[in-house]
């Protein structure tokens, strides 16, 4: 999803930069819970909280602190929290009448990226997972609980598995959305998959630009990869629109980073031009991942939720094949692509009550 947005960056931001200039005062904040019973038995608290060395922005919202707590790790350079009004609880989301879910942007992203500069040597999967781990620690301290879930959603899957591998006291289980295993390996796939796509609608502009692209790997120059990646993602996200009629992420993305109160107008412009800096420290990071050579045994439960549409998916099983762990699911949800919970939330929601709370 990052890719297309770097192509309405360039427009979206020069057409509100006055806006900008007027506005930099604007308040964010997030909505209380309206059922009057949950104010007094729940929490919603958008908060900074210092993890890693750096202050990070932090979304806590449940209707019942007995809860248990549901850690959120987002994706590459994208955050979940712009998403969180759209499912607050008293708007029939159940994930927040289930848990305490706790959403954070992580550094250098989001409305973090307002509130820290950190140094650039810190961007890597170490440090991430770090920064994870302290906020874990922090929040369950507070709430008062001995194990968490965690939910890891894409490139957060990569860091939910090493956190998993590092401190398998924290979590009740780890729950991965879109695993990614072999990210060279998806972008292969990724390829493929878009050109064959183009050969079938005859589109000459994307047969083109891909024949010209090179597969990302760790023998290309960082900018190499950075452009190759945001051609692929172009024709990717054009491919599983038209053959699998799935959404519009990147639109849904910007139209919900507006709309969530969360997030004032400096920290919308924040989280878009934050996507192109992150991608482009983390890009290399992200291609040396293998988690089946990394992290071959977890000691906690594991879920995996695929998408039937996912280019990761092919890694993501080869990995889950091999995985040793106490308890491991894969859990393949028909319809969907790698944004399994955007195109299919119903039926992920379905295994999170059903599997994952109470198996």
């Amino acid at each position: 999803m990052k890719t297309r947005l770097f192509f309405a960056l360039g427009g979206l931001l020069s057409g509100i930069a006055l806006i900008f200039l007027v506005s930099v005062g604007c308040d964010s904040r997030t909505v209380p819970h309206k059922n009057p019973d949950w104010q007094k038995s729940g929490v919603a608290s958008l908060e900074t909280i210092r993890a890693g060395g750096i202050d990070h922005a932090v979304l806590i919202r449940g209707t019942d602190l007995s809860h248990p707590l549901l850690i959120v790790i987002h994706g590459f350079a994208v955050p979940m929290m712009p998403f969180a009004h759209l499912g607050y609880a008293d708007a029939g989301g159940k994930g927040e009448q289930n848990f305490i879910v706790v959403q954070y942007d992580q550094r250098g992203t989001g409305k973090t990226a307002r509130l820290s500069n950190p140094d650039p040597a810190t961007y890597n999967v170490d440090q991430y997972v770090r920064d994870a781990e302290e906020l874990i620690e922090i929040l369950r301290k507070r709430y008062g609980k001995d194990r968490v879930y965690v939910q890891g959603i894409s490139w957060g899957s990569v860091i939910g598995a090493k956190l998993a591998q590092k401190r398998p006291d924290l979590m009740h289980a780890f729950i991965s959305e879109g695993q990614v295993s072999s990210m060279i390996e998806a972008h292969a796939a990724a390829h493929a998959l878009a050109v064959s796509f183009a050969q079938e609608e005859k589109n000459q502009e994307a047969l083109e630009q891909l024949r010209k692209t090179q597969i990302p790997s760790l023998s290309l120059s960082d900018e190499e990869n950075f452009q190759s990646i945001g051609v692929i993602g172009k024709w990717l996200d054009h491919t599983y629109q038209k053959k699998y009629c799935l959404m519009d992420l990147p639109g849904i993305f910007i139209k919900s980073l507006w709309a969530a109160p969360e997030y004032s107008l400096p920290d919308f412009l924040t989280t878009l031009s934050s996507i192109e800096i992150f991608s482009k420290r983390m890009n290399r990071a992200i291609l040396e991942v293998d988690l089946q050579a990394q992290v071959p045994e977890l000691k906690v439960p594991v879920y995996m939720i695929m998408g039937e549409y996912d280019v990761m998916k092919i890694p993501a099983r080869r990995y889950f094949d091999s995985l040793s762990a106490p308890r491991k699911e894969w859990i393949e949800i028909k319809g969907a692509g790698h944004a399994v919970s955007a195109d299919k939330p119903e039926d992920v929601e379905a295994v999170y009550l059903g599997k994952v709370l109470r198996p």
